[in-house]
């Protein structure tokens, strides 16, 4: 078999290879196959169709060949006016899928799938000349990906038949890798669209967070040009102190990885808006960041918090100014008429002194609740003190230390912003003790001109270590969402040998009337 292959087919097979490289097209593909078997037969005519494997059907992309004078013969037959397509029969399909050279017995016949009458393709063959027929499936992994009919004329003869099926195997590559090609470049084309004409500001960095790609909303949203922007560091238009504070570590984003951060995003203009920005990992190492425009929605979530807080403030001030007194005054009065009733040698003096204990008792627990309800000043000072009465509450246990830093003078506490950090204070060291065993807690706050911090570090095994329910709870989320009300951010690092709970917020400019009073 291998004496029959000349230096002339070998020379033909890798002029026919590096051709194939080439194409780029499917059109230009389906030619390119025609042309060079045409090159490789001589006088023949050849037909290349696509194959869909999963309907069986043939499609008729190239002929070459045709003899002129029977070019209306060909229109009449469909060849050359329009592509054609034929539906495989088993037997046609078995032979299309086996991926080997088999001569067509029945000539024009069988290619056309006998759709044609006998007698019309006899016609035509005695008229154009055709001697034979053979027919091959372009297979390659097991998949056919269209199939070459190749009629001879008058004297030509067959080559060679493993030089025809290696060619006829370079194409079905070739068929194979401009499929997958198309497939990536309609995904491509498709992901483009969508990004392009999303709703959200979508940006592509790479692995060192450097901007490689935007989308048209996100130059609207943040007033850049695409110019401007791509080819910068992500960093550098993202909140500094944020960014400090809670890093995105670009080069190690998993493709299975995705996260959530609210972030501040500077404007063109200098200005910041809010985003809630999803970070994943794609498949080439790049970093995808979808962000979502939630200033106006913390707006209004704000004063849905602060109509809350303004009510629950409310309700402790009625019961520390209203029923607080009025148990107070009662337990005066049962105190009083307990003093008088011993002192007169009456019996029922214990009864009463009973009655004014747990009258005090009521008292107690009122304060705490009221307390509890409205437990910060809107002031600076408030919540200083607030923290060291929350402090001295956690201390006087027994069993914990508690204890508050305060770094330097606090200015600039964002309106409404002392409960919320109050209320996150409250709750990391709540989750210290319940659930990170903790026997020492520390609360640090200080202020800058722009930017404050508090802090709650604690010496336990870890809150969110071994604790599926406190990880995903509801007292985490409460704590990341007031952190936001406040444009602010949270970031929980835990572990075996503590957990410290830092909470980064903008700082507010002073006013006249504040700085006068």
């Amino acid at each position: 078999m291998a004496e029959h292959i000349s230096q002339e087919h070998i020379a033909y097979l890798s002029r026919s290879a590096l051709a194939f490289v080439d194409v780029h097209s499917s059109d230009d593909l389906y030619q390119k196959i025609s042309e060079l078997l045409r090159e490789f037969l001589g006088d023949a005519i050849v037909i290349v169709s696509s194959y869909d494997s999963e309907n069986s059907v043939l499609e008729q992309r190239a002929l070459r060949g045709l003899p002129v004078p029977v070019s209306r013969i060909a229109s009449v037959l469909g060849m050359a006016t329009s592509p054609m397509k034929l539906a495989a029969n088993p037997e046609s399909q078995a032979q299309i899928e086996s991926g080997r050279l088999t001569k067509i017995e029945e000539g024009l016949y069988e290619p056309f799938l006998r759709t044609v009458p006998r007698a019309v393709t006899r016609a035509a063959e005695r008229l154009m000349n055709i001697t034979s027929c053979y027919g091959m499936g372009c297979v390659a992994d097991g998949r056919c990906f269209g199939g070459i009919v190749v009629c001879l004329r008058g004297d030509t003869t067959l080559p060679p038949v493993e030089v025809l099926e290696a060619f006829v195997y370079q194409a079905a590559v070739a068929l194979k890798r401009y499929e997958a090609e198309d497939a990536l470049r309609r995904s491509e084309a498709r992901y483009r669209m969508l990004m392009e004409f999303a709703s959200d500001p979508y940006i592509v960095t790479n692995g060192d967070g450097c901007i490689i790609e935007v989308n048209q909303t996100t130059l609207d949203t943040l007033g850049y040009t695409r110019e401007a922007i791509v080819g910068t560091q992500i960093t550098s238009i993202l909140d500094p102190e944020e960014t400090a504070a809670d890093p995105i570590p670009w080069n190690s984003v998993g493709t299975q990885s995705r996260s959530v951060r609210v972030r501040r995003m500077r404007q063109a203009n200098g200005q910041y808006m809010t985003f809630e920005l999803g970070v994943a990992g794609l498949p080439d190492g790049d970093v995808f960041l979808s962000a979502r425009d939630v200033t106006q929605r913390r707006q209004l979530e704000r004063v849905v918090i602060e109509t809350e807080d303004r009510e629950r403030r409310a309700v402790g001030r009625d019961l520390h100014d209203s029923l607080g007194q009025e148990l107070a005054a009662l337990s005066y009065r049962a105190g009083a008429l307990g003093r008088r009733l011993t002192a007169e040698g009456h019996a029922e003096d214990a009864e009463a002194k009973k009655i004014a204990a747990l009258l005090s008792d009521a008292v107690a627990q009122t304060r705490r609740m009221a307390h509890g309800l409205c437990p910060v000043d809107m002031s600076e000072e408030g919540i200083v003190v607030a923290l060291e009465q929350l402090a001295a509450t956690i201390g006087a246990t027994g069993s914990v230390s508690c204890n508050l830093k305060v770094d330097g003078p606090i200015s600039g506490i964002p309106p409404g912003g002392a409960i919320h950090l109050y209320q996150i204070a409250q709750e990391a060291a709540n989750n210290a003790l319940r659930h990170g065993r903790a026997k020492v807690v520390t609360f640090l706050i200080r202020t800058t001109a722009s930017r404050g911090e508090l802090t709650i570090c604690d010496d336990g095994c870890g809150f969110l270590a071994g604790d599926e329910k406190a990880q995903g709870g509801f007292g985490l989320r409460t704590m990341r969402y007031r952190a936001e009300m406040i444009e602010g951010s949270l970031r929980i690092d835990t572990g075996t040998d503590g957990t410290t709970v830092t909470c980064l917020f903008p700082c507010v400019a002073e006013s006249p009337r504040r700085r006068s009073g």
